[in-house]
């Protein structure tokens, strides 16, 4: 009937942070998709409570089809997880696509993942896109980040063609939302933008999650320096220290863990010092490397103290062991 709007078959839910730079640019490249407007959905959640984008959305709201739903809400006060939480409990959609704040979307992205769902309608699968800094703000670091899989856990590149089969990121994944809802939703303990989606993603795993790469690259507007990812890494720190406090064990980051920062702090300028005199690229990576690492051990120490960041887990009993393997080893530096 006319005037009564349509039930989407997917849901774009994005978790807002406490900064958006350029959201107008954000929010038009979801309203202006090739899939009909009253196929999909667009829902902002915001826990963060501190940004107004209220010029962007009435502009958003004037040019969108009147048929297309979009929606700005605040949900509880919290981190990423709660955000996209209160985000999926008001989407509409069967089809959920988890999309980054700070990515703008290829005009062709909701229809290709409602594609592959109808084309694999089995609850387990999920549908993988790219998230790519464009060349404007790309940099060496960017690019070693990204192809090395520091950055969302798998190597990303222009003629990526798959992901693993247990990979699942919040930046750019699309999946049934009763398998989500049967999964659980994100644990809310995390309290950052850091780990909520590799926890998720070990349970999901361990119910036959398969996710497959759906060929569709987004551009990532951000230009990541150093300062930004050692920033990231505090909070990646504090993630670990909670999936430590909830499942235990031993996992692959202890090994970095035991190394005191100063030690790594250290190896930093040593291996910038050799990259100066040699230009060698190990080099480089090494100082990358280090560098990160030290920021993640002082998140952690920060979460959990020094005495249990240095501390060897013990092995982990047998269920532990496979929810930590069951999805793609964690990148310390998740966006």
């Amino acid at each position: 009937m006319d005037g009564i709007p349509t039930v989407p078959k997917i849901s774009f839910v994005v978790a807002m942070h406490d900064h958006a730079e350029d959201f107008g640019r954000h929010v038009d490249s979801l309203v202006d998709q090739t899939l009909s407007p009253s196929d999909y959905e667009i829902v902002f959640a915001d826990s963060c409570h501190v940004l107004d984008l209220r010029r962007e959305l009435e502009r958003a709201h004037a040019r969108k089809d009147p048929r297309l739903q979009l929606r700005y809400e605040r949900v509880s006060k919290g981190g990423r997880a709660t955000a996209i939480n209160g985000g999926v409990r008001l989407a509409q959609a069967r089809i959920i696509l988890l999309f980054a704040h700070d990515a703008i979307a290829p005009r062709d992205t909701a229809e290709v993942h409602l594609r592959f769902h109808q084309e694999n309608p089995e609850r387990n699968r999920v549908g993988a896109g790219s998230l790519l800094v464009p060349p404007a703000l790309r940099s060496r670091f960017i690019t070693w980040l990204e192809q090395s899989g520091e950055l969302f856990g798998a190597p990303f590149r222009h003629d990526m063609t798959s992901v693993p089969e247990n990979f699942f990121y919040i930046a750019h994944c699309s999946i049934k939302r009763d398998f989500l809802l049967e999964t659980g939703l994100f644990d809310e303990n995390f309290p950052a933008h850091a780990w909520d989606d590799f926890e998720l993603g070990c349970r999901l795993s361990a119910r036959g999650m398969k996710s497959s790469y759906v060929g569709v690259a987004a551009e990532h507007d951000h230009n990541i320096t150093m300062r930004d990812r050692r920033r990231s890494m505090l909070e990646a720190g504090e993630g670990a220290a909670v999936f430590d406090r909830k499942y235990g064990g031993h996992q692959p980051w202890h090994n970095v863990l035991r190394q005191p920062r100063r030690r790594l702090r250290l190896k930093a300028l040593r291996s910038l010092f050799r990259y100066a005199w040699s230009r060698r690229e190990d080099h480089l990576i090494a100082y990358y490397r280090a560098r990160l690492n030290a920021a993640f051990v002082t998140g952690y120490q920060r979460a959990n103290g020094p005495v249990l960041a240095r501390a060897a887990a013990a092995s982990p009993p047998p269920c532990v062991k496979r929810l930590s393997s069951a999805t793609t080893a964690p990148a310390l530096h998740r966006d």
